[in-house]
């Protein structure tokens, strides 16, 4: 595709497609009533199962890219799953936001509650578990 010469006359078509090529990506999230336009594309939010000393654990992280709290999400986790929770800063030095931490391995429970409750589409869900190596 080749630029028109100056002067050149071009369709709208035209016109509109070069100048949403040149526009950068980005995504807006309605909350509370309120929408809220962000640059860049969404990340997904990361559910993902882990173990330390010898507990469970499920991780979520990325919520702020939703407009979810992680303190207010935490608490209400804790309430829904009859666990415990805690929200930590994500894990590295160059690392921004932060993770909640549920006790036990909940993570498909996480993932319909972020669906149902949260309105979250799926392809913004990332669920991660462990393989147990059991037959």
């Amino acid at each position: 595709d080749e630029r028109p010469a100056i002067g050149e006359r071009i369709s709208f078509a035209r016109a509109l497609e070069d100048i949403i090529s040149q526009c950068g990506d980005w995504y807006q999230v309605e909350s509370d009533g309120k929408v809220e336009v962000r640059k860049g594309r969404p990340q997904r939010i990361v559910v993902a199962e882990d173990r330390q000393g010898g507990h469970n654990l499920t991780n979520i992280r990325n919520l702020e890219h939703f407009a979810i709290e992680p303190e207010a999400f935490a608490k209400q986790c804790q309430k829904k799953f009859s666990t415990s929770c805690t929200v930590v800063p994500l894990p590295g030095k160059n690392e921004k936001g932060m993770e909640v931490v549920i006790q036990g391995s909940v993570v498909s429970e996480v993932v319909q509650y972020l669906r149902k409750d949260f309105s979250i589409h799926k392809e913004f869900l990332e669920p991660r578990t462990k393989d147990k190596g059991r037959k």
